[in-house]
């Protein structure tokens, strides 16, 4: 998140000060840039546009109850 923070404002502010502000080094926010999103948020970003189908196809009738029903009839381990 504070990695996200520096990324989303470094054309406002410097990201030496940022990082040192949020107690993080410059070196490990490049570092975290150059990684890319992990497999976690990938997985969680297919997740998301999945449900959003699942909700528009229904009409934008189904609550989170039956969206996850539908996952979970889909073959997806959801909580």
């Amino acid at each position: 998140m504070k990695y996200e923070f520096i990324r989303n404002n470094q054309t406002r502010f410097d990201i030496t000060v940022m990082a040192r502000m949020l107690g993080v080094t410059e070196e490990a926010y490049r570092a975290w840039k150059r990684r890319g999103p992990s497999a976690r948020r990938q997985e969680d970003a297919v997740l998301r546009e999945e449900i959003k189908v699942i909700h528009e196809n229904s009409k934008r009738t189904y609550g989170a109850p039956r969206v996850k029903a539908s996952l979970q009839k889909n073959g997806k381990q959801v909580s």
